[in-house]
């Protein structure tokens, strides 16, 4: 997934420059791509210091250090160990807060792919709750939907996620910065069953748990 597409994005718009700025740290979280990885790293610095995001900076630098110090093979390997291989740290941030199978995990996803859709956000091959693929899109939710998302489904997963990494692991840094640019507390409260604006357009269409 290159970077964040263009969107059409809603005019409840509140905060676009720190959510640019995660957009650019979303493409992060995707399997690290050897001709764009620097330039990534690069846009997102960038993104947060328009921002004012000084400290989710500080710690996007803490990443770039400890990433530029290995291989990108091992880069990659690290990506696949972290991510796609340990069942405690998954990036589909449904399945940290409704486990693999759930009816509400495929809700929360069904609603997901429903805005992408209509913001003509491209998701690429990943499914459309992966953290890279949710960050990349914070532009496709107005205001309001972005800060219930961001307070109910990232900010829990995203403190799972970290809490699951070994200290030395330097996804923990990108995972903080996260955290920071987004402006959650570094303890997250247990979330609802979904947010709200999900609950108001399922009673809408007349559907039933």
């Amino acid at each position: 997934m290159a970077g964040a597409p263009a969107l059409r994005t809603s005019p409840a718009n509140g905060g676009a420059a720190l959510r640019r700025a995660a957009a650019a740290l979303g493409a992060l979280f995707a399997f690290p791509r050897r001709r764009r990885f620097a330039a990534d790293l690069a846009r997102a610095e960038g993104r947060l210091l328009e921002a004012g995001a000084g400290e989710a900076a500080a710690s996007l630098e803490a990443f770039e250090r400890a990433a530029v110090r290995r291989s990108f093979d091992e880069l990659e390997d690290l990506y696949t160990r972290t991510f796609d291989l340990s069942p405690s740290c998954p990036p589909f941030l449904s399945v940290h807060l409704f486990g693999q199978e759930s009816f509400r995990r495929a809700r929360l996803m069904t609603g997901l792919e429903e805005t992408y859709g209509k913001a003509g956000f491209d998701r690429g091959s990943e499914l459309p709750d992966h953290v890279a693929v949710v960050l990349q899109a914070a532009l496709a939710f107005s205001g309001e939907e972005w800060q219930e998302l961001v307070d109910r489904v990232l900010a829990p997963s995203l403190a799972r996620m970290k809490g699951a990494l070994d200290r030395k692991n330097p996804y923990r840094h990108l995972l903080e910065a996260a955290r920071l640019a987004l402006g959650v507390a570094e303890v997250a409260e247990e979330p609802p069953a979904e947010p709200h604006w999900r609950r108001r357009a399922k009673r809408s269409s007349g559907g039933h748990r």
